[in-house]
Formats: C-alpha cells, sequence, structure tokens
C-alpha cells in the first residue's frame, strides 16, 4: 500500500495536459490492504484536466463509467471461471468508449 500511495502522490503532482490528453486512466493491480477487500485488489484511478472537467463534472464521468453502488465483495479466487474474469476485463474498454462519445455530447455548463 505503501508504494501505492507513493505512486498516486506523483500522479497528484503532474499535472495533465489538455490539448494531448484531457485524462489518463491509471489501473494498479495487486494493491494489498485496500479498504473492504479481503484479498489483492484493483485500484482505478481516473486522473482529469482541469480544462476538460472541474471537480463536479469529474465526479460525475466517474460514476457515469465505474457506477455507484458499493463494490462486491471479493470472490474466493476459485469461484470465478476465467470465462467471467475475460468478459469483464473486455467490457471496460467499451463502457469507455460509450462515456467518451457520452460527454462529447453533454452540453458545458454556461458561466464557467
Amino acid at each position: 500500500m505503501d508504494e501505492l500511495q507513493e505512486r498516486l502522490g506523483s500522479l497528484v503532482a503532474t499535472s495533465i495536459d489538455a490539448r494531448t490528453s484531457p485524462w489518463r486512466v491509471h489501473v494498479f493491480a495487486g494493491v494489498l490492504d485496500a479498504p473492504r477487500c479481503d484479498g489483492p485488489a484493483v485500484v482505478v484511478v481516473f486522473q482529469v484536466s482541469h480544462a476538460f472537467a472541474d471537480g463536479a463534472r469529474a465526479t460525475e464521468l466517474v460514476r457515469a463509467l465505474f457506477g455507484t453502488e458499493e463494490p462486491p465483495r471479493s470472490p474466493a479466487p476459485d469461484a470465478v471461471s476465467m470465462r467471467v474474469k475475460l468478459a469483464r476485463s473486455l467490457r471496460f474498454p467499451v463502457q469507455f468508449a460509450r462515456l467518451v462519445a457520452a460527454g462529447r455530447r453533454l452540453p458545458l455548463p454556461i458561466g464557467r
């Protein structure tokens, strides 16, 4: 967990240039001692340029991408088949592409 905190500190210290990439998605696998996880966890950090979205808009994007429900508890390693794991991992790029397309259609707030 200490290594993850150091990496997160580095991310917070760097800004994103919206001209090259308005956002970044960072994935950290095998994180131990994550809150509400019994075993190794996957931590996803959605980093957004302030030119692209303010805090409220970034929160909306993250909720649209990941949902607002409490994450499920980690199942026992043998309880999930390889086919299910593959299906879940392939769903993420499709959901992310839909989110990007939907975000392009959202009207920008007036007065910002």
